[in-house]
């Protein structure tokens, strides 16, 4: 029987102590970017949302968008028609939020993604007094500090595209749910270089330079994805994109059709990715 040396226990340990350490210092690191990031107020911010439908779950989000330590200037909230249900939903709690809420009446078109069109209504809305432009899905759970963080470094003028992604939870379906929110946390955490401009539209801070230099009526025509689309510009323009890791936002996972969904939409418009 093969005896150990005396020391490589102590090894072991002093290196687990020290992979600890590191760990811990790097959690401060993000709390602290996230906490200095809370306290920067450089400029109005609009947020425009998207919506369709009965949309469950609109007055928790509404509870957390009026919880923000960085308080938006206005809610754009873009619909297809004023007989969409998620039209009167979005009115009926428009007391919830501290800032007012305008709706978007986009209409219909065949001609692009339906998400598409709201957002090119909504974009219409941004004015010369909005210093960033922030674009959300319905279905995140955004934490106080959420919006500064994301605006914080386009307010600032250090990137012009900062985004965050989804951190999946399986809604039901047992293991089946369970592997596919895996498999979409792995490519959560996986490095994203400002260089291959990949941006997420459930949480998406557009600078003032973004907004001036992307012509977004163009860049989301004919399209199906909004985020793919955008981030493509985005490179052909020479911007900044950032993700930031620490924005890791809760979102229920709709189940095997909406991944088929993504990877047939990714082969589409981004090939090289996919």
């Amino acid at each position: 029987m093969m005896l150990l040396p005396d020391w490589l226990p102590w090894t072991l340990a002093a290196l687990t102590c020290l992979f600890g350490v590191v760990a811990t210092l790097a959690c401060l690191q993000h709390a602290w970017h996230a906490r200095s990031s809370a306290g920067q107020d450089l400029g109005p911010v609009t947020l425009i949302l998207p919506l369709t439908g009965p949309v469950p779950g609109l007055e928790a989000l509404f509870d957390a968008l009026a919880a923000q330590t960085l308080t938006p200037r206005r809610l754009i909230v873009a619909v297809e028609h004023a007989a969409d249900p998620a039209h009167d939903r979005a009115l009926a709690l428009a007391a919830r939020l501290p800032f007012p809420l305008v709706i978007a009446l986009a209409g219909r078109s065949d001609q692009r993604g339906h998400k598409c069109t709201n957002l090119i209504a909504g974009l219409r809305l941004v004015d010369r007094a909005d210093a960033t432009a922030v674009l959300f899905d319905a279905d995140i759970c955004p934490r106080p500090w959420w919006l500064a963080t994301l605006a914080g470094p386009a307010l600032a003028g250090r990137w012009d595209l900062v985004t965050g992604y989804r951190w999946a939870l399986p809604g039901g379906g047992g293991l089946a749910a369970q592997m596919l929110a895996w498999f979409d946390r792995a490519i959560a955490v996986l490095p994203k270089p400002p260089a291959a401009t990949l941006v997420w539209g459930g949480s998406l801070a557009l600078s003032r330079r973004a907004l001036d230099r992307l012509d977004f009526p163009t860049v989301l025509d004919r399209v199906l994805s909004d985020d793919l689309a955008i981030g493509t510009a985005a490179h052909a323009a020479g911007l900044r994109v950032l993700t930031r890791r620490i924005l890791l936002l809760p979102s229920i996972q709709e189940g095997s059709g909406f991944m088929i969904r993504q990877m047939r939409i990714t082969h589409l418009h981004r090939p090289l990715l996919w």
